[in-house]
């Protein structure tokens, strides 16, 4: 950078011009200080002119052999970008020509120069100079950045003929810069793409200003053809570029990508089948084209059965292996066009076109079912996993995608409730049916928040003494203005849907208070036992055993009085986590039973490792007791088993006389059943219990009290269905005795 003091080279063959210079330059006064150099040689004066060390160069027209013009010329073509100033004998148009043609910024004649004079030519010659290497300078820095560019820089004619290119098509397009001069920007494009260039081509030069964007495909050197990005504008009246420039950008990547970002926003990651979003779509645009022809389709819903067991058992990783081999045998069942999608967790769909009638999806349905019922190995153990599934048919596409969806949803459902492993087509009252279980449900959440639940209690009796021993809680529920519901229509939803927890707890929580309000009232009563039911959903819930020990607290209720009833088939549930949950309970200090002891598949190891106290033999063995059949034999080898482990054994559902006796004679502790009572509500549970341990109007047992009401029933002749069972019908004389 030039500073304030400038530098100037003096050529000169003559001392004594030298030496005026000299004294011309001692008489400046004011801006610039200068320092000056005199060489008096052609040679010389290259050489320091080449060196770029001077702010100016002073040049005499004379140098012997050669002549000032000469020497300006030579150093420019080496290089030398320093302002020169020409010093002749004489002026004239002529030697000003020729001092520009030679690259002189000025020229002073000898004999004419003041200090002024000179003074101001160098001012402005050096003011020139500055200017024009700072254009050098831009002009090389875009320069620079036209041939580096990522882009493609295409300056064409009005008919779209290249006239020039950046360099970097060859880097792009593979083309080098001069092999496509002359042709036409449109031959190009991507013949599908050829009538959209020409409209962004004749938009570009009919315009001014730039065109928006436009994306084609350019073929490449290679034959391949790549995405491209261009904008147009029109310079054609600009005197120095007079033609449409085309900027153009390869977007071969961003295009790839976002394919990729479509594709994995419309596929589902792990199975790679279509997703919710695009199997809708497909619906969607599947029921416009049926609309049109008047052709029916099919829309299949696919859930997997116990996939749930699988994927806790043996892990997530071998839930994803079984998924992704589902998703291998659904595209084997189907057509290459028909559209295969997860929908999420283990439910997966298939949309069936080109006139599917009910029959035609349930062959597909069928051939889906024996395709996953095939056995497979996952860590190195073989499963089956079956598959429900439901079938909608639009005939005629007047349903919605939603609504054939939702239908083929309920008609798996119902699949579902049907037994598994099977397929359904969709009719509407099964729709009727789900709604009138939506509805339920809802009632079943709203009645959780309301407690409209009622616990009964039905008495569990010592078969050697006739008392009562303990008393089985079971839940009610009243329905606001549809009555009492009976449990087999809501403990199951109430277990699928989860409420059962919380309706659990409250049920935990409600017979505890109940019992330890009956041992306070009745001291007697002190070794009375209440027994809960415990669902497999509950058994899951890691606060469950904090939550009993919370209620034991609250209630004042001693442990030992708390007896837990969990079926067999929950408990050979993922064993381990059973057992380890079944210890953490028992060192509450309560007791636990097997219920519906016989009907699962638990095995003599399993039995002998859980921390169990009591065995419930099921209703189903007792029913055949004292008429020579399997059942009671049966019912021996249960309470054979449960005396060699030491277990106390209570038979469900004594409905005869000749049942108790013969249970009695094989030695069975305790039952329960409609022989003794019904259950009954917590006041009546509380009178039956203040005779049973006070003895008000009569000094026999209650056992025998409801034994002999029991013949009293029977001698009446009638039946009562109370929630699903036969019971005996009370005389006036048994009520008013029993107060039930």
């Amino acid at each position: 950078m030039i500073d304030s003091v400038l530098k100037v080279l003096l050529v000169d063959d003559d001392e004594d011009d030298y030496i005026l210079t000299r004294e011309l330059f001692a008489e400046i006064r004011g801006g610039y200080a200068y320092e000056l150099r005199w060489e008096a040689t052609y040679a010389d004066a290259l050489a320091a002119m080449r060196g770029g060390t001077y702010d100016i160069h002073l040049v005499d027209y004379r140098l012997g052999g050669h002549d000032g013009l000469e020497l300006i010329r030579a150093a420019r073509q080496q290089g030398s970008c320093t302002p020169a100033i020409l010093l002749t004998g004489q002026g004239g148009a002529e030697t000003d020509v020729e001092a520009m043609k030679a690259g002189a910024a000025d020229y002073l004649v000898k004999g004419r120069i003041d200090a002024a004079m000179l003074e101001r030519a160098i001012r402005y010659a050096v003011e020139r100079g500055r200017t024009e290497a700072a254009l050098r300078e831009s002009e090389a820095r875009f320069r620079s950045v036209v041939q580096h560019s990522s882009d493609v820089i295409t300056i064409l004619d009005a008919d779209s003929t290249i006239r020039y290119v950046t360099p970097s098509i060859e880097r792009i397009f593979g083309y080098p810069g001069d092999g496509v001069i002359g042709e036409k920007l449109i031959d190009a494009a991507h013949p599908e793409d050829a009538a959209t260039v020409a409209r962004f081509l004749s938009a570009a030069s009919g315009q001014p200003g730039a065109t928006a964007p436009v994306e084609w495909r350019v073929r490449h050197r290679d034959g391949d053809f790549r995405y491209a990005e261009s904008i147009g504008t029109n310079l054609l009246d600009d005197p120095h570029v007079g033609g449409v420039v085309i900027t153009t950008r390869c977007i071969s990547e961003r295009k790839a990508l976002e394919a990729k970002l479509t594709h994995q926003a419309f596929h589902d990651p792990l199975t790679k089948l279509a997703n919710r979003a695009l199997f809708r779509n497909r619906v969607e645009q599947a029921l416009k084209r049926a609309r049109r022809r008047r052709a029916p389709l099919a829309a299949l819903f696919l859930d997997l059965d116990n996939f749930k067991t699988i994927n806790d058992s043996l892990g997530h990783a071998a839930g994803d292996c079984l998924l992704m081999t589902v998703a291998e045998r659904l595209r084997a069942c189907v057509r290459q066009y028909d559209t295969t999608a997860r929908l999420g967790g283990d439910e997966f769909a298939v949309l069936l076109e080109d006139g599917t009638l009910p029959q035609d999806a349930a062959i597909v349905a069928r051939r889906i079912i024996d395709a996953m019922s095939q056995a497979l190995t996952l860590e190195g153990r073989e499963v089956r996993v079956g598959v429900s599934i439901g079938i909608a048919v639009s005939e005629a596409g007047v349903e919605s995608a939603d609504e054939l969806l939702r239908n083929a949803d309920v008609a798996m459902y119902t699949a579902k409730e049907s037994g598994k492993g099977r397929y359904e087509i969709f009719e509407q009252k099964m729709h009727t049916t789900l709604l009138a279980r939506i509805e339920l449900e809802a009632d079943l959440r709203r009645a959780i928040d309301r407690q409209e639940f009622t616990l009964y209690y039905q008495p569990i009796i010592a078969l050697d003494t006739g008392r009562i021993s303990a008393v089985e809680a079971l839940v009610r529920w009243n329905r606001p203005e549809r009555g009492r519901i009976a449990p087999l229509d809501f403990i199951p939803l109430a277990e699928e849907t989860g409420l059962i927890v919380p309706l659990g707890r409250w049920v935990i929580e409600e017979a505890c208070r109940h019992a330890q309000e009956w041992q306070a009232q009745l001291p007697a009563a002190a070794p009375l036992s209440i027994s809960i039911n415990l669902s497999g959903r509950q058994l899951q819930q890691p606060e469950l055993a904090h939550d009993i020990a919370s209620a034991l607290c609250r209630s004042g209720l001693p442990a030992h009085s708390l007896i837990l009833e969990i079926t067999e088939s929950v408990m050979m549930q993922d064993t381990e986590a059973t057992l380890a949950k079944l210890r953490e309970l028992k060192n509450i200090g309560l007791r636990l039973a097997i219920d519906d002891f016989g009907t699962g598949y638990s095995s003599l190891s399993y039995l002998q490792r859980f921390p169990i106290d009591i065995l419930k033999i099921d209703k189903s063995f007792v029913k055949g007791i004292g008429q020579g059949s399997e059942e009671s034999a049966v019912a021996r080898a249960i309470i054979t088993l449960s005396d060699t482990l030491h277990l106390s054994t209570v038979a469900e559902g004594i409905e005869q006389l000749e049942q108790m006796t013969t249970l009695r004679t094989l030695g069975c502790e305790f039952g329960q059943g409609y022989y003794f009572a019904k259950p009954l509500t917590a006041s009546d549970m509380n009178a039956l219990l203040r005779r049973e341990y006070e003895g008000i109007e009569s000094d026999i047992t209650a056992g025998e009290l409801l034994t002999t009401a029991s013949s009293e029933f029977k001698l009446a002749g009638e039946q009562l269905s109370v929630h699903g069972e036969k019971s005996p019908i009370a005389s006036a004389e048994a009520l008013r005795v029993l107060r039930i």
